[in-house]
């Protein structure tokens, strides 16, 4: 009686090899994923100086020494200008941040065209600090980072009986 033998490539000694490979190549497609994964969220990186503060959530900086980008501050909301505490809002990014170096860490852009970014001024958080001292709430509907929910919760606990709590209305 004649032997069947082995399909191509899979004789004893190739079996061995192809489950050292397959072993391998799972090892690697395991390790680019976890890179890709784990990589930052933050598809692009910029560096500039804050020329103005247009309220407490948006401010324009001066990148390449000539080029303005407006920046909405990603995952805060801060009362509008005309809004109450609008003012004091406004006035508090401008003391973290105008006139000073500032990273921004591009999430995207916004319907009005605007950089949506995490801005660090001066190595601060602005994002954080709006929340932190009150001057901005977390914007939930875009919350990514957990944190600023727990900075906007112990706020609300610190000021509940300040007319802050007035200006939560229109969230």
């Amino acid at each position: 009686m004649r032997q069947k033998s082995a399909p191509l490539g899979c004789s004893g000694d190739n079996l061995g090899i192809n489950r050292m490979t397959r072993k391998i190549l799972k090892s690697g497609l395991l390790f680019i994923c976890v890179q890709i994964f784990s990589a930052p969220t933050f598809a692009e990186e910029f560096i500039g100086h804050v020329v103005s503060i247009a309220d407490g959530d948006t401010l324009t900086v001066l990148v390449n020494e000539h080029d303005r980008i407006k920046v909405r501050l990603s995952e805060i909301d801060a009362p509008e200008k005309a809004q109450p505490f609008g003012q004091r809002s406004k006035q508090s990014l401008s003391d973290i941040c105008f006139d000073k170096d500032a990273v921004l860490q591009k999430t995207g852009t916004d319907r009005y065209g605007r950089m949506v970014a995490k801005v660090y001024c001066a190595g601060v958080d602005a994002n954080a600090e709006q929340i932190r001292t009150g001057m901005a709430w977390a914007y939930r509907k875009y919350l990514r980072d957990q944190s600023l929910l727990n900075l906007d919760t112990h706020f609300a606990i610190r000021s509940a009986t300040k007319s802050w709590q007035n200006a939560l209305a229109f969230e």
